[in-house]
């Protein structure tokens, strides 16, 4: 896995990739809210461009849900929505908010259609507090990271999970990093994949297969198949 900083080969730079300023006010794919191509902090206006600027008032934070590739990820509100919300310093950490604005591009774009079905719905990515974080607020999935389990049930939550990565593959996506922390089974055995900002578009077949024998690793509790150490929501 490429080190935070380093976006994996082949990500398109992120510079005028489609944006939600909330739920409900443009859908998916499409820009919504005030633009803004300024900001406080020195360096960065030319990543604002495009990205909306959050009201100060838009977020709430609650409990902390884990930790991913660009720092903590904690439960909130947005707009009063349930959601689960990454920020980064947008002035000290630029290599971080374009991996937050890389995800956004392909959640809103390539993977649009499957929001709600095997990724979380994106609810907004932009700027806030005057420019100074950048932010990404997606649906909070409820359900637990696999674990392997012999039995009918385990061999269910697979055909799932392999399903729902052939059909990320299917729309252009390498996910890019696949592991037990980037998986979530809810209750009702749907399986959904979470943290886009390793990934790679238009990868080719030999790549996608690779990266379903890597979720078959995953799946079935391999030695070494969690290739990440971090704890990922």
């Amino acid at each position: 896995n490429p080190a935070p900083g380093n976006p994996a080969p082949g990500n398109p730079a992120p510079g005028n990739p489609a944006k939600v300023a909330r739920t409900g006010s443009a859908p998916a794919g499409t820009a919504g809210g005030a633009q803004h191509t300024h900001s406080t902090c020195a360096g960065t206006s030319a990543s604002l461009e495009g990205w909306p600027l959050l009201p100060e008032d838009a977020l709430t934070f609650g409990m902390p849900l884990g930790r991913g590739a660009c720092g903590l990820v904690s439960e909130g509100r947005l707009f009063g929505q349930l959601a689960a919300i990454k920020c980064v310093d947008a002035c000290n950490s630029p290599d971080l908010m374009r991996y937050l604005q890389h995800e956004a591009s392909v959640l809103s774009g390539r993977l649009a259609d499957l929001q709600g079905a095997c990724v979380p719905v994106l609810h907004a990515a932009g700027f806030w507090r005057g420019g100074l974080v950048f932010l990404l607020a997606t649906s909070r999935i409820i359900g637990t990271h696999p674990h392997p389990t012999p039995g009918s049930h385990a061999a269910a939550t697979l055909a799932a999970a392999v399903e729902a990565l052939t059909a990320i593959h299917a729309h252009g996506v390498l996910h890019g990093d696949v592991c037990e922390g980037n998986i979530i089974v809810t209750g009702d055995g749907k399986v959904f994949f979470i943290d886009f900002g390793q990934s790679k578009l238009d990868p080719t077949p030999a790549e996608c297969e690779e990266e379903l024998l890597q979720l078959r690793s995953v799946m079935s509790g391999s030695p070494g198949s969690d290739r990440s150490a971090r704890e990922h929501i």
